[in-house]
């Protein structure tokens, strides 16, 4: 078994050491993008990037028919513009109550973990145009769209997140 000084749990000796030099080259590497940027007049925005894949994948993936790395980055675009990404009223009203009001990124917490098992090639046959105001997970995906354990792991999901 060959396990390399850079391989290890802690490269540089500790945690607070590997933070440090991580944060060291962030931060460089920040610097170098907002130097040149400044040098060809562009401007440069920081934006939070959570949630950025879980909402690309969900809302934008299968309307636009790209990757979850393009929908990802098309997200972090719109957070630039000022835009913010609440959920299709589809996975709005399949929230629990106690989630309903608080931040969109908590529901989109909430709406990734349910729909975490789900593979990426079903996420391409969501349907969230769908006119009934009362549906389930499963309602989302046409009839044979999800392997039987995925859809019995929603409907399981489902009905705890309902209980608690």
């Amino acid at each position: 078994m060959n396990i390399t000084k850079s391989k290890g749990p802690n490269p540089y000796g500790n945690k607070k050491a590997n933070k440090k030099m991580s944060m060291f080259a962030y931060r460089k590497l920040i610097s170098a993008i907002k130097n040149r940027a400044d040098k060809m007049n562009v401007a440069v925005f920081e934006i939070n990037p959570a949630y950025t894949s879980q909402i690309g994948k969900i809302k934008y993936m299968k309307r636009l028919g790209i990757s979850i790395h393009q929908a990802a980055s098309y997200v972090i675009a719109r957070r630039a513009m000022g835009f913010q990404e609440k959920l299709p009223p589809v996975l709005h009203s399949l929230l629990p109550e106690k989630i309903v009001g608080l931040h969109h990124w908590t529901q989109w917490k909430w709406m990734s973990s349910c729909l975490s098992d789900v593979h990426t090639h079903c996420l391409y046959q969501i349907e969230l145009s769908i006119p009934s105001k009362h549906y389930s997970m499963s309602d989302l995906f046409p009839p044979g769209a999800l392997p039987n354990l995925v859809a019995k792991g929603l409907s399981k999901k489902e009905s705890r997140k309902t209980i608690a």
